[in-house]
């Protein structure tokens, strides 16, 4: 799927999302089948909080166990952030890692689906400090966030974030060529992974000065060296930042683009919008030329990882950003984020 029709089915998609009718008559890609969808409902009743599982408040424990150790407290909602919680408990005993690391231990300890997670210690205070990585570029293997100062929900912060993360997909893309040429992919998906590092350099860039326009400036991301990747390794990692998560991030941007109450921001996150959307049609791309060249056990890890990936946005989505980020930068609330996953699931990833 090239750029251009995939912008017309993101339209399509945001359209549905935001209760206007839509039919959805979309072709295969990044492992899914061909669908048509008549969207009819609104996506703001059925796609709660509750219906994607996710507790959002009220009833939430506020003391979850692993391995005998534990965390105090409640998480922050909404996008893009980074907070502590006090963790009781021997960490060595309880077998948590002191550096960055994922999955179902940063669930657990960080309360809610997480990206990140690292032991920290501040006044003789063990802390997990838990990091949620904004759906926006394509997260680079050996990518280190930094720990923000602040809990990552103020204007400034989130730009700062998403400035990081711009800077770290610049690596991302160049890691992406190098594989691609080493893999004997065709030369224009190598040329497309080039060109979006160049879009990624002025989206950093751009997110760095809306940054500093709310007095927060951005860190240079921190990256470990990676050994090029299989195949395999890296059709799963574009299934996962590629076709879902930079396919969510081109959907966001463009609401952004028309949500924003900061015409800077509106005008930054249009072109923003539309460089993220030819990433992600580099994903399906991809995906189209790498995964039929897949071991049928490679294309099952694939799939995996996408539906994996697409139940990570659900969660994620279901939490009402602060109201700052809703008005200034343009962010979709709890039920329209919830309606985006939901369409673009059945159109585009199911």
């Amino acid at each position: 799927m090239d750029a251009l029709a995939l912008e017309h089915v993101l339209r399509r998609v945001l359209l549905a999302s935001l209760a206007a009718p839509a039919v959805l008559a979309l072709g295969a890609g990044c492992g899914g089948q061909a669908v048509v969808y008549e969207g009819g409902d609104s996506g703001h009743g059925s796609d709660s909080a509750a219906d994607a599982g996710v507790d959002t408040g009220a009833d939430a424990q506020s003391d979850v166990t692993t391995g005998g150790c534990y965390t105090m407290g409640q998480p922050p909602a909404g996008f893009c952030q980074v907070y502590d919680l006090p963790l009781i408990g021997d960490p060595n005993s309880c077998g948590i890692p002191t550096t960055f690391t994922t999955g179902a231990i940063c669930n657990t300890l960080c309360q809610q689906s997480i990206s990140e997670c690292e032991l920290v210690v501040e006044g003789g205070q063990n802390l997990v400090q838990c990091v949620e990585i904004c759906r926006t570029g394509r997260k680079p293997p050996g990518f280190e966030p930094h720990g923000l100062k602040g809990t990552g929900r103020t204007v400034g912060e989130y730009f700062a974030r998403a400035a990081e993360l711009e800077a770290a997909s610049v690596h991302a893309f160049h890691v992406l060529r190098d594989e691609l040429v080493a893999l004997g992919a065709p030369r224009a998906l190598v040329a497309a992974a080039e060109r979006a590092a160049r879009d990624e350099v002025r989206h950093a860039r751009v997110m760095g000065i809306l940054a500093s326009r709310w007095g927060v400036l951005a860190e240079q991301p921190r990256m470990t060296p990676q050994h090029l990747r299989s195949l395999e390794d890296v059709a799963v990692d574009n299934a996962v930042e590629g076709c879902v998560g930079e396919t969510f991030g081109a959907l966001v941007a463009m609401h952004q683009a028309r949500a924003a109450k900061d015409a800077r921001v509106r005008r930054a996150l249009k072109r923003v919008a539309a460089d993220e959307t030819r990433h992600a049609a580099l994903g399906w791309q991809l995906a189209a030329w790498a995964e039929p060249r897949l071991r049928p056990e490679g294309r099952a890890r694939v799939a995996e990882a996408r539906r994996t990936a697409v139940e990570e946005l659900r969660r994620g989505a279901a939490t009402q950003p602060p109201a700052e980020l809703l008005s200034a930068a343009g962010l979709p609330d709890a039920a329209t984020a919830s309606a985006i996953v939901k369409h673009a699931d059945r159109a585009l990833w199911a």
